[in-house]
């Protein structure tokens, strides 16, 4: 049989089994500290990168939804653009808006862009028509779907007519790389 401890040898059993408890607490208090300290900067790192293609993801959004405004709203067929023949398409797309804003075309004088490549062709045209007819065309170029600038506009009294005026009006088509719609900061 055993036997017996005495006081004295059960407080230093006791202050022993407290000491390796204590260096075990530590030890490996602090190896389970740094593991959870990993996996929380892991998780915190896993959430900003989450967060980041939420972001991405919004904009990518944003950007499609702002494309088919402005498709919708320009009437822009992106399919049927080529830069070969867009300097034809707004010509006609111009002539169009003028016929239907009720302004008739008299004169019109197309000349190749300028050496810098950021515009394709250029036009000078004059019209006829009545002031608010002719107001109106102006607002129509902006939605004709083509990359039209307008340069410079003149207004001239036309004839004996009340009303009529001229219009004389010189516009830059560009390249598809140089436009940047209204609102954009650009030209447009």
């Amino acid at each position: 049989m055993a036997r017996e401890l005495t006081a004295s040898e059960k407080r230093t059993i006791r202050a022993a089994v407290l000491l390796v408890g204590a260096y075990l607490l530590l030890l490996y208090g602090f190896k389970a500290w740094r593991w959870l300290e990993e996996k929380r900067a892991g998780y915190s790192a896993l959430a900003t990168e989450a967060s980041s293609v939420k972001e991405r993801l919004l904009t990518e959004r944003f950007k499609g939804e702002r494309l088919k405004k402005l498709k919708d709203e320009l009437r822009i067929d992106l399919a049927s653009l080529r830069e070969e023949t867009i300097v034809g398409e707004a010509r006609g797309a111009i002539q169009a808006a003028a016929q239907a804003s009720g302004v008739q075309i008299v004169a019109s004088k197309e000349s190749p862009g300028r050496a810098t490549g950021k515009d394709l062709a250029s036009f000078q045209i004059e019209a006829v028509g009545p002031l608010p007819a002719t107001v109106q065309l102006l607002k129509n170029l902006r939605s004709t779907g083509y990359p039209v600038v307008v340069d410079r506009v003149h207004f001239q009294r036309a004839g004996m007519q009340p009303g009529q005026v001229k219009l004389s009006l010189a516009a830059a088509v560009l390249s598809f790389k140089e436009w940047k719609p209204a609102g954009q900061g650009g030209a447009g």
